[in-house]
């Protein structure tokens, strides 16, 4: 009897065994599963349906400056201009990327932004990048879109009025490199990086608070 109720202990802590084994495999290829999911869900989807507005193209983040900032483009460059993610008007306007740039196909990007003393807008942080400590210590900026994750550093900081070459999207390899070495040539502080006709470039544009009449140009390079 002793023997037989042994066995019959000894059977149920083996199916015990076997079960947990199983659910412990099970929850493993679950987990597994939904981390592959994730890794499929580009975040910029997340914010579209979030917003409900696929106009939103982009996420950049700046070092300390900015971080998971949304990035949107229209059929124009005066919609956002005035309007926030959602349609509604807002004097701040939202970060928007030049209409004419096709984000498939480009090797540049420009954003603009609006700055503002009174008001908390993103691009009005890129004021600090006239200081040239703060221009050489926060180089990084990241950019998501559809298409993936970018990183840049950025090598120029200029201040402008009526020179916007920086606007410009046609180019070959030749003209390609000399508009990005043009960058460097008008930056307020000198950098000595390297380009070549794969480089990627993204351009910030947002009005200067301390210069009337002034934008402040920053170009990063990938």
């Amino acid at each position: 009897m002793k023997k037989i109720t042994l066995i019959v202990f000894a059977l149920c802590f083996l199916v015990l065994g076997m079960s947990f084994r199983e659910r412990t495999i099970e929850r493993e290829v679950i987990e597994d599963s939904k981390a592959r999911v994730m890794d499929n869900i580009n975040p910029v989807k997340v914010y579209q349906d979030k917003y409900n507005n696929n106009d939103i193209v982009g996420i950049v983040s700046i070092n300390n400056l900015l971080e998971n900032e949304l990035i949107v483009q229209g059929n124009d460059n005066e919609y956002y201009l005035e309007h926030d993610l959602l349609g509604n008007y807002f004097s701040g306007g939202s970060l928007f990327v030049d209409y004419r740039i096709n984000l498939d196909d480009t090797k540049k990007i420009i954003v603009y932004g609006h700055s503002s003393s009174r008001i908390d807008i993103p691009f009005s942080k890129l004021q600090q990048y006239l200081d040239k400590e703060f221009f050489y210590e926060n180089p990084d900026i990241t950019l998501t879109t559809k298409n993936g994750t970018d990183n840049y550093k950025i090598f120029s900081v200029m201040l402008l009025d009526n020179d916007y070459f920086y606007t410009r999207l046609s180019f070959d390899d030749k003209t390609w490199l000399e508009h990005l070495k043009e960058y460097q040539d008008k930056s307020l502080y000198k950098t000595d990086f390297t380009f070549n006709k794969d480089s990627k470039l993204l351009v910030l544009q947002t009005c200067s608070q301390q210069y009337k009449g002034k934008y402040v140009v920053i170009a990063a390079i990938g």
